[in-house]
Formats: C-alpha cells, sequence, structure tokens
C-alpha cells in the first residue's frame, strides 16, 4: 500500500477537504502542520485561535483513526527528509493563498522534484481556481462587480466533497518522527503569552463542531434578513464565521452549498455576494502581491501622511472620543472581532480623520483579529484608505456620528463597550462630548473634529492629485 504525506496549511478540516481526499484515496497517510513563517500567523489572537483549532482537528483526525503532527521548522528540506523517512511516494498539499504561501509552494515543489518525489497541489480553500476571472488576456479583472460576474459565468462553484470514513495512518516510530521535527499537537507551543488574549476564551470556542454549529445557527434563522441586518452592531448581523473561514475549519464551497438550499432570495443572494468579495480580495493579493505593503495606485505612494503615536495610541485604544469608534476598537480589544461597517468606520478615521497610514491600522488589525486574513484584511484597508482596487472615492469620508446613528440607533453598541456613556440619551449617545462633560465623565473630547477632519484630508488628496 501506499503512503502519502499530507501537508496543511489553513485548511484545518476533514470535511471538503482535497488534498486529504486525495492522500486518502491512495492509502496510509501522515498528515502535518506546517509551522513555518508562510503559515503560521503572526498576531497573537489568530494565534490564539490557531492553537485550539489544531487540538480541535487533532480530535479529529483521532476520531478516524488518523495521524495528525506538526513540523516544526518546516524547510521544503526537512518536508523532502520526512517524506522519505515514512517511505511517502507522493506528497499533497492545498496550495497557498498569500504571495508568501505560494513562494513557499514553489520552493517545496522545486525541491521534491529534483529528488524525485511526486508532488499534488490541490486548490486552495477558495470558491474558483487562480484566474477564473482574468480577461481574455491574462489580465486581472480589477473592478469587483465585473470579477463576480466573470466567476458566475464558468459557473458554480464545484461540488464540496464529502469528509473520509477512515484516514488510516502508516506504523510510524514515534523516536524516529520526533528526530525528523515532527510533534504532537499537545506538546506544540503557539497559543501567544499576552494578557488580553486571556479574554478570547470567554467569547469564542475554536472547534470545528463550534463552526459548524454558528453555520447552522446563521443558515437557518439569520440569512434570509442578511440584507438587512448584516450592517447591525448589536446585536451583531454579521454571520461572524470569518475565523471559521480563515482557518480553513468551514469550507467555503460547502458554505456556499448550503446557502444556496437555506436561501435563494435577497438575503442569501447577498451573503454570497459577501463570499465573493473575500474571493475577490484571495485573488487581488496574488496578482498584486506589493498591496499587502504599498498601495496599488501609485499616486498614493506621496501621499502626506501625518503620522502620530500619540494618536495611533489614542485609536488602538478606543479613546479618539468618538464613541462608535472607541466601541468598536474597544470590542475588538475584549473579543478578537469587530463587524464588517465597524472595521470600515474606524479605518476610514484613521486614515482619513487622522491621515495615519493604512498600513499601520492593517498590522494592528492582524495582531488582534481572531479572523486576521491577510487577502481580506489587505483589500479591506486599502478601500476604506482609497487606495486600493474598486475602492471607495478618497472623498468619501466617513462621518463616525452618523454612522454610529445609523448603525447603532439605540446606541446599545456604544453602552456596552463604553461605559462611560451608558447614561447618555438616545439622541446624544453618537455626539461627541463637550470639554465640560469630559471632565465629568472621564471621556475624551474628538482627537479632531469632523469638519476639520474632513477639510484636511480633502486639501492632502488635492495635493497628490
Amino acid at each position: 500500500m501506499t503512503t502519502t504525506l499530507l501537508l496543511l496549511r489553513d485548511d484545518l478540516r476533514i470535511d471538503d477537504n482535497p488534498a486529504l481526499d486525495r492522500a486518502v484515496s491512495r492509502g496510509d497517510v501522515l498528515c502535518v502542520y506546517l509551522d513555518d513563517d508562510a503559515t503560521v500567523p503572526p498576531g497573537g489572537a489568530a494565534r490564539w485561535w490557531l492553537s485550539g483549532a489544531l487540538r480541535s482537528l487533532d480530535e479529529a483526525f483521532t476520531a478516524k483513526k488518523g495521524v495528525l503532527r506538526v513540523l516544526k521548522g518546516a524547510t521544503p528540506e526537512r518536508i523532502r527528509e520526512l517524506a522519505a523517512l515514512i517511505g511517502a511516494d507522493e506528497v499533497v498539499w492545498n496550495g497557498g493563498r498569500t504571495p508568501a504561501q505560494l513562494d513557499s509552494d514553489s520552493a517545496i515543489i522545486k525541491e521534491l522534484k529534483s529528488n524525485k518525489i511526486a508532488r499534488s497541489v490541490l486548490d486552495p480553500n477558495n470558491l474558483y481556481p487562480w484566474g477564473s476571472a482574468d480577461k481574455d488576456d491574462g489580465e486581472p479583472r480589477r473592478v469587483f462587480t465585473a470579477f463576480k460576474k466573470a466567476c458566475y459565468k464558468g459557473g458554480d462553484p464545484e461540488d464540496p466533497i464529502d469528509a473520509p470514513k477512515t484516514i488510516h495512518a502508516p506504523k510510524l516510530d514515534d523516536t524516529k518522527l520526533s528526530k525528523a521535527d515532527t510533534i504532537k499537537v499537545g506538546d506544540y507551543s503557539i497559543k501567544p503569552d499576552h494578557p488580553w488574549t486571556s479574554t478570547l476564551e470567554d467569547h469564542w470556542t475554536p472547534t470545528l463542531d463550534e463552526g459548524h454549529r454558528f453555520a447552522k445557527r446563521f443558515l437557518e434563522k439569520h440569512i434570509h434578513g442578511y440584507d438587512d441586518t448584516r450592517n447591525d452592531l448589536d446585536p451583531i448581523g454579521s454571520s461572524m464565521l470569518s475565523p471559521w473561514l480563515r482557518f480553513g475549519q468551514l469550507s467555503i464551497r460547502r458554505l456556499w452549498a448550503r446557502s444556496l438550499d437555506a436561501d435563494t432570495t435577497k438575503g442569501g443572494e447577498v451573503y454570497r455576494s459577501e463570499l465573493m468579495w473575500r474571493e475577490f480580495s484571495s485573488h487581488m493579493l496574488v496578482a498584486f502581491p506589493h498591496s499587502e505593503t504599498r498601495p496599488i495606485h501609485d499616486k498614493f505612494a506621496k501621499f502626506p501622511w501625518k503620522d502620530s503615536d500619540p494618536g495611533f495610541e489614542k485609536w488602538t485604544k478606543g479613546k479618539t472620543g468618538y464613541p462608535i469608534v472607541d466601541a468598536a476598537m474597544r470590542h475588538l480589544w475584549a473579543t478578537g472581532f469587530m463587524p464588517n461597517r465597524a472595521r470600515m468606520i474606524v479605518a476610514s478615521v484613521l486614515t482619513k480623520h487622522m491621515l495615519i497610514p493604512w498600513t499601520r491600522g492593517a498590522q494592528w488589525f492582524m495582531d488582534t483579529l481572531v479572523d486576521a486574513d491577510l487577502p481580506n484584511n489587505t483589500m479591506g484597508w486599502q478601500w476604506t484608505a482609497g487606495c486600493g482596487l474598486d475602492a471607495a472615492p478618497y472623498f468619501r469620508i466617513f462621518n463616525p456620528i452618523t454612522q454610529g446613528s445609523k448603525f447603532d440607533p439605540k446606541g446599545d453598541y456604544v453602552r456596552r463597550w463604553v461605559p462611560e456613556l451608558k447614561d447618555r440619551d438616545d439622541k446624544v449617545i453618537h455626539e461627541p462630548v463637550s470639554p465640560i462633560e469630559a471632565q465629568s465623565l472621564g471621556y475624551p473630547t474628538p482627537i479632531i473634529e469632523h469638519k476639520e477632519a474632513r477639510d484636511r484630508a480633502l486639501e492632502a488628496y488635492e495635493a497628490i492629485k
């Protein structure tokens, strides 16, 4: 019987896992999670989630008689050595979704090819293969609507694959595996030692079962009104499935298929459009890998930012003086999550009110979000800052006061996360406080007045036009 070495990155599931399906169909399988810079998230909140996700996957593998290990320092050479050690005649994995992971793919392929080891690289946790929406000349479609139409023209995503009933593991010598830098999941220390992450477990259970429970609840109870509620802040109107999608615990193809079964009306259509935005972000980061750190529109390279460490710190701590912004930033710090509408509001205030570079906000999100996904995060920040693909015009500057009134009309979200303002009337809950109120409430006045911020931002934009 043949033996396959299966590599895992952001695909920590058994259901609809193309690489696992191929490996199981061939015979015995040893599965390893790749511990390297291209795979392990740098941020504390996401690493906390990863720790729980791996333990959950390990339990799922054990239940199906499979074996999961972590390959420490997973260089191409170590992967090749491990394949030789277990007598694997093929190495299988789902391809990467980030530039770093795709570079890693190339390096692994080169190493295996030079040593005449077969390899199969299957599609990542996307809806469509790379290039599916490209123009006839091979250029990527830069506008979301055109991208979505091109994908739809090719038909629905492929049907998801059922989970294997059993995962046969080869007979393994634990001593040899340890010498090959593989360790058991229970011995893998990835959970960050940050005091603030201790609160995350009060809000999340990063397991496969919990992800499926969340998906079931959303599809049965909330998708029908999603077009009306997705921007609500309290209660949160978004699906809240993004952390499980980020780590591939939920298959996006399975979620797509289940959403079609659940709702084909406006709610379902809008939700699937949101899934397509995730798809667009993923394809665009691959097409424009420099966008992780540089604006896609070159003219923004000369934008006159007014970076400020004290200002940035006030933003991170939820002390800008704009109630909806401060509520969202404190929500993020406490739970590792923030609704999408709130992400747009706080990003707009950082980049347009405060003129602090979008890359600083993007890095903060990558460190504090449990669903810190590089493609989504990069696209979201460039979109709000006005320097990305299909971005909001730079002169679209959110008014945090009216945004708060519209999406948190009773002030419940603000009162939950900014208790200093809990006794304010609904009519003024989103208004900045006066200097006198600031002293009595212990809450700051705005870091900059909205009109002044708007005028300054437009002046800065004129400088690069």
